[in-house]
């Protein structure tokens, strides 16, 4: 940790990843591909290597709940590829607690739209 109740950048994607995988597990999906932009985060969860720091926790506590479901995958994407991410995850410092969209919220519909027009 970097301050007392503050989470370093990995540790938050790592803590954000388990909270997400752990979520998704409860509601009971059998079959899930997260996207993530840390590579940090990507090529961890492929190491054998034990981390003994609060990263390193919630790597192995990832690594754990990934092999209890042989359908859910992990894979790094470019930065660029998870504008929408980094939105709501800045969006995400105005609120006080821990906040789950089930459907994109609306001040995300103009960068879906132009992600969309660019894919088309």
């Amino acid at each position: 940790m970097t301050r007392q109740g503050l989470l370093s950048v990995d540790e938050g994607e790592a803590w954000a990843l388990l909270q997400a995988l752990t979520w998704l597990s409860d509601l009971g999906f059998d079959k899930l591909e997260v996207e993530v932009d840390s590579s940090n985060l990507s090529n961890d969860l492929r190491k054998e290597a034990i981390d003994l720091s609060i990263f390193g926790d919630y790597i192995t506590a990832c690594k754990s709940l990934l092999s209890q479901h042989s359908f859910f995958t992990v894979s790094w994407v470019n930065q660029n590829a998870n504008q929408v991410a980094h939105y709501l995850a800045r969006a995400s410092c105005h609120y006080d607690s821990p906040y789950i969209w089930v459907e994109p919220p609306k001040f995300v519909d103009g960068l879906l739209e132009s992600i969309c027009s660019c894919n088309a």
